[in-house]
């Protein structure tokens, strides 16, 4: 689901797959369709799993709806996320003098990576979701060394360079 999110924010980046300006609609449909499904089986297990363990009360376990309504959340501030993305992409392009290009810092700086996995985990988060955003963040760390709590905050035009043993919390 992560790598779908990913391949929203940057098609043709991440998910290995061409996209042409004309099949942008389809490719966003698609995707977005199968992303909306499976993120929301996850987000309900989630919150479900949190009733039954923490409150012991399944019977008013409200997982579905709290689901739906996290997820269609997430998903309407994707493009908001995108242009905070380009904004620390720019950053890190405009403060770094060996960075060639925006297509480059998004390939080949594992802070990208790491900032945009927290900048989603922090949409999750923040509406109270159990588990998923610290997978996420957590998932990011093992691949970058950059480990950035899914609650924190981050500012605008966030540059992390070198990323490896940074702690964010």
């Amino acid at each position: 689901v992560l790598d779908m999110l990913l391949a929203v924010l940057f098609p043709g980046y991440t998910h290995g797959k061409a996209v042409s300006p004309a099949s942008l609609p389809y490719y966003f449909g698609d995707l977005l369709t199968r992303l909306q499904d499976e993120l929301s089986s996850q987000v309900e297990r989630a919150f479900a799993y949190d009733c039954r363990i923490r409150k012991n009360n399944v019977a008013e376990c409200h997982a579905c709806d709290r689901a739906t309504l996290a997820v269609e959340k997430l998903l309407s501030e994707l493009p908001t996320l995108r242009m905070q993305l380009k904004e620390d992409m720019q950053a890190a392009f405009d403060r770094d003098p060996a960075a060639e290009s925006l297509d480059v810092i998004l390939c080949c700086y594992p802070g990208i990576g790491a900032i945009a996995t927290q900048r989603l985990a922090n949409g999750l988060y923040r509406q109270g979701v159990p588990v998923i955003p610290r997978m996420w963040t957590e998932r990011a760390h093992s691949r970058t060394g950059i480990d950035i709590h899914p609650g924190a905050t981050i500012g605008r035009r966030f540059f992390i360079d070198h990323g490896t043993g940074v702690v964010v919390g």
